[in-house]
């Protein structure tokens, strides 16, 4: 803080910035929430399977070939 500044021109700048912050999180983290509904939407629309057997099989494959 600079010499001879007031406590409230403190303040203001603190929760100024601390404002502006919390508002742009919210708004990147409502544009994340709507692009992660569209894909979960298209995912399951066309029913794409991701199951655990087929997980389990390209691990598998992962390992055999990493050695």
């Amino acid at each position: 803080m600079a010499l001879g500044g007031q406590r409230n021109d403190a303040l203001r700048l603190i929760l100024g910035r601390g404002a502006k912050m919390a508002a742009l999180r919210v708004a990147v983290g409502i544009a994340g929430s709507l692009a992660l509904t569209g894909l979960m939407a298209y995912v399951l629309q066309t029913r794409f399977k991701l199951s655990l057997l087929y997980l389990l099989r390209k691990l598998k494959f992962l390992l055999q070939t990493w050695r």
